[in-house]
């Protein structure tokens, strides 16, 4: 959602240097930049998967019923601008907006910065608004599920994007699911800005110690090859088997030392994907960046660009790029998104609420049970609310954290701190996860009925 980067500043080369040390006030000096000194704003990216609505099959990107023809009628129709990576069609911007796609056809907003979540509804609104009157009229159906409740993710052509066949391949051996992250999840992650060093870390331990909690109140993904798996969210199952080496909770950030610095170490020891010359991108072998700081690669030399890229592909559960994104929660319909953001914006942008919560749970590095982060985030994955931890129910710390959440919104005075919460306010009541309420009404339904019942439809 921030304002687009100096592109001059961008190509401020860095290194080479044997000394990646010597390099990091270099290379946190993307964070610096991005620290903001008026009213922080806020920003929603949401996803969503395609699906063909004859036969529920993945939408190709080519033919005059694929992703590509969805995304010039965008353009045609409602003023979106067409932005082209190596002579493909990816994505389109329309002031501080764009519309991107993931790997396996997820069509994604990613909002303006905005003062509240009114206009967050609005822009969201919006948005699904365009895309399912232009899906309608091509065949190609959205659904509010958080993971692909039909797709083998070994059987479809991603979109053509240049980094995705090596992150393909990459990901075949890094872990067990990389291929399902690519091709079948869909989530809500919201974007927080920051004013200072102190104040990122501060919502970034936060973040992560509210994560697991948010993500059980929000599982809506429990379907997977067709069939009810039990689990309250496939998506966040599998995030705990991508790559450990750069996704995750990370417990070290806990530490009272801890600064942009120590997030750009642990950055450095990440394999690269490639870097983008003259608007090609050039693949790289599995080199952590600190090995491309110290010998540079094909003959380039790593610039300011480059480490933006790479953090970009960094998935830590609670992320800093140029915001604090939080990157939890399952995707969801409409109510469901916003419900997200305000969770997020009431607990963590009002600094007393934000401590409140930090001394309501305890930090990653002190958890109570064998596993520690890790453990936690699977009983979620698995149980929901339903699950148990540390000798106290998910769904009781769910709950002291939405209140604190509705708190947090009337202090910052969102024109819909009073509503917002509501349909969390009732699923805790009932204790259900949209996954446990899903399951319930769709009964023994497998198949495309599972796309069908959860489809985006016009208002």
């Amino acid at each position: 959602m921030a304002v687009a980067l100096d592109p001059a500043w961008l190509r401020t080369p860095l290194g080479p240097s044997a000394d990646a040390e010597a390099l990091l006030p270099e290379l946190t000096a993307i964070f610096r930049r991005s620290e903001r000194k008026g009213p922080l704003l806020l920003g929603l990216e949401q996803e969503k998967v395609s699906y063909r609505l004859d036969d529920g099959g993945p939408v190709p990107y080519f033919g005059k019923h694929g992703i590509h023809r969805l995304l010039l009628e965008l353009c045609a129709r409602f003023g979106w601008q067409p932005e082209y990576t190596e002579g493909f069609l990816l994505s389109l911007s329309r002031g501080a907006a764009k519309i991107t796609l993931e790997p396996g056809g997820q069509v994604e907003l990613s909002g303006s910065p905005l003062t509240d979540l009114l206009q967050v509804q609005r822009e969201l609104t919006e948005h699904i608004d365009e895309v399912v009157s232009i899906g309608d009229d091509l065949g190609i159906g959205f659904s509010t599920l958080g993971f692909h409740p039909l797709r083998n993710p070994d059987d479809i052509e991603f979109v053509p994007k240049p980094r995705y066949p090596i992150m393909r391949r990459y990901f075949r051996s890094a872990g067990t699911r990389g291929r399902y992250m690519m091709a079948n999840t869909a989530t809500v992650q919201v974007n927080l800005d920051f004013a200072s060093e102190a104040d990122a870390l501060e919502k970034i331990r936060a973040g992560q110690r509210a994560s697991p909690y948010v993500t059980a109140i929000f599982a809506n993904a429990p379907f997977e090859h067709g069939k009810d798996t039990g689990w309250a969210s496939r998506r966040y199952f599998t995030w705990l088997d991508v790559d450990n080496t750069r996704a995750g909770l990370l417990p070290f950030l806990e530490r009272d030392d801890a600064g942009y610095e120590t997030y750009a170490r642990w950055g450095l020891q990440a394999p690269m994907f490639g870097i983008h010359r003259d608007d090609l991108f050039i693949p790289a072998p599995p080199i952590s960046f600190q090995a491309f700081l110290t010998a540079g690669y094909a003959g380039a030399q790593p610039n300011q660009e480059d480490w933006y890229d790479h953090l970009g592909t960094l998935f830590p559960e609670v992320r800093i790029k140029r915001t604090i994104e939080l990157r939890g929660a399952d995707s969801g319909g409409i109510a469901h998104s916003l419900a997200v953001a305000g969770m997020w914006r009431g607990l963590l942008d009002d600094p007393d609420t934000r401590r409140r919560l930090l001394c309501e749970l305890p930090p990653l590095d002190a958890l109570p049970e064998a596993g520690g982060p890790r453990a936690l985030q699977r009983i979620v994955a698995e149980r929901g609310l339903q699950g148990v931890f540390g000798g106290e129910r998910i769904i009781d710390v769910a709950a002291r954290l939405v209140v604190l959440a509705r708190r947090g919104l009337y202090a910052l005075s969102d024109p819909l701190a009073g509503s917002v919460l509501d349909p969390v306010m009732a699923a805790l009541d009932d204790g259900l996860t949209p996954a446990a309420l899903l399951s319930r009404q769709l009964g023994k339904k497998t198949g495309k009925a599972l796309l069908d019942a959860t489809r985006y439809s016009r208002r």
